[in-house]
């Protein structure tokens, strides 16, 4: 039985978000990417999420020169959603803090 996102602890949470955006990125529907990653989750929380990956992703390809070699790219620091979330859509591995 898919789980509230919210009742997850921090980590399970964030690994679910990064499950969601990238199902939904492969072209699931909202819920096909939710029901996948076992979480329930608003529609507009999962837009939004995955529009505020989206802003990450161009902001890092428009400052950063080159993704997985760069060490500024937001992608290689930070343990923040976001950082966590670009790091699994772009290949690069984002460390804990």
């Amino acid at each position: 039985m898919p789980i509230p996102l919210m009742e997850l602890p921090r980590e399970s949470r964030r690994a679910a978000k990064a499950r969601l955006v990238v199902g939904m990125n492969a072209g699931l529907s909202r819920r096909e990417a939710a029901a996948a990653a076992n979480i329930t989750v608003r529609e507009d929380t999962a837009y939004r999420l995955r529009r505020r990956v989206r802003e990450a992703m161009w902001l890092s390809m428009t400052t950063a020169k080159a993704c997985p070699t760069n060490s500024r790219h937001p992608c290689a620091s930070g343990s923040s959603p976001i950082a966590i979330l670009l790091g699994l859509l772009c290949g690069v591995k984002a460390l804990a803090g």
